[in-house]
């Protein structure tokens, strides 16, 4: 994700943090869902922001079925 701009790095490092604090499946869910409802107008749109946080939280073995799950219902 080197090539990637500053603000899809800042998305890897925050799907990093939530794995991480394992907010659990509600949280993890509700935590995306501001993400993709409130971003700065400095950050794409959702769809690229998506895989940014996605590999960030597996890089950080995070579960990625688990992830999925919580951005099911998220608008892509």
């Amino acid at each position: 994700m080197k090539s990637a701009s500053p603000e899809l790095r800042a998305d890897g490092r925050a799907g990093c943090a939530l794995a991480g604090i394992d907010p659990g499946a509600r949280g993890l869910a509700e935590a995306l869902k501001a993400l993709s409802l409130y971003p700065s107008p400095a950050h794409p749109g959702w769809p690229l922001r998506l895989p940014a946080l996605r590999l960030g939280y597996t890089h950080r073995a995070g579960d990625g079925a688990k992830f999925d799950r919580a951005t099911a219902g998220l608008r892509r």
